[in-house]
């Protein structure tokens, strides 16, 4: 039988591999976390020597501070293998949501900033469908704050004075995000940070919405959308943010979970993308795609690792199934 360290090199049975060993390391970790907060997340990622990435691959801890093992609560001591993985510890900071072209553009490009009438900014990701429905697609933390009711407005220009000018949609669902507000981090299953509003019809835009379904000024030739399930580590992306504008990078964890704090608690969230750089705050909710035209998710947060700064991202087949829509392609119409 094959050990889970000769599947993890076979990407026909990566996923096969990483679900087996999901349950023993989810085990250790809640078991540290419980004695030492430092202990943060877990992914699945390249082992680092001398801060250089090897072609090795390991199950790599995340903690916030790296101590001497006398200090270490024998609990919370990362073991050399894990689930018949070598392990590799990395140094993060705690992560963040990535809260944040103020203009009225018509329609609508994604790429654009927005905001819910009573909320922060970020950034509409893309156009989602469902049958002959047309939503708005970013994160709940954009378009769905605490105490956000369904059909409340989303605006563009992002906070606007002008509600009744400015609306461009109304908040249809969100994916629950459960905190230590009110739940223990053991008991959460958070698998992502997205939200969908219905998209507001305008007989005098192309296409009879206020919104389209890309941003042609990026150059990005995405003509048939796709949700890519296979993301393996190095994979070139890139994302347009209305913070930052197109950004490109790679992805250097895969399978992660991660605390990320969000209004008064934590929120872990389980099997999410980890890419080098490529937002800033008001970036949150961007779609990140490859190459190809593909889709691997929506950009949601940030967090300090090892030394330097990564972007958090929402898997797209995930947040696909969890709302029930699919991206839809620059070419579709209703």
């Amino acid at each position: 039988m094959a050990s889970l360290r000769e599947l993890m090199e076979r990407p026909s049975s990566r996923e096969a591999g990483l679900r087996a060993a999901d349950h023993e390391v989810q085990q250790w970790f809640h078991a540290a976390t419980a004695e030492d907060p430092d202990v943060v997340g877990w992914g699945y990622g390249r082992k680092r020597v001398g801060g250089v990435a090897t072609r090795d691959t390991a199950l790599v801890i995340f903690v916030v501070k790296k101590r001497p093992l006398p200090r270490i609560a024998p609990v919370a001591r990362v073991p050399a293998q894990i689930a018949g993985l070598p392990s590799d510890v990395v140094r993060v900071g705690h992560g963040r949501a990535l809260n944040g072209i103020e203009t009225l553009p018509r329609p609508v490009p994604w790429g654009c900033r927005i905001s819910h009438v009573n909320g922060d900014e970020g950034t509409l990701g893309c156009i989602a469908r469902r049958g002959r429905e047309l939503f708005i697609l970013s994160n709940a933390h954009v378009l769905s704050p605490p105490g956000a009711r369904r059909g409340s407005r989303i605006l563009q220009p992002a906070a606007s004075a002008e509600p009744e000018r400015s609306w461009i949609g109304r908040l249809a669902a969100a994916v629950e995000i459960e905190t230590t507000a009110t739940t223990p981090l053991a008991r959460q299953w958070n698998v992502a940070d997205a939200a969908i509003a219905s998209l507001r019809r305008d007989p005098a835009e192309p296409g009879g919405y206020v919104a389209t379904h890309y941003a042609p000024k990026w150059g990005l030739d995405l003509t048939s959308w796709r949700a890519r399930r296979d993301v393996p580590l190095g994979l070139r992306v890139a994302k347009v943010g209305a913070m930052t504008g197109m950004a490109r990078g790679r992805v250097v964890y895969v399978h992660a979970s991660i605390k990320v704090p969000m209004g008064p608690g934590v929120a872990l969230f389980r099997e999410q993308i980890v890419t080098t750089d490529i937002g800033e705050p008001g970036d949150s909710g961007s779609l990140v795609v490859c190459r190809d035209g593909s889709a691997i998710g929506l950009l949601f947060g940030q967090a300090p690792i090892d030394g330097g700064t990564y972007s958090l991202v929402s898997p797209i087949e995930t947040i696909q199934d969890a709302l029930d829509v699919r991206v839809a392609p620059k070419r579709w119409t209703p």
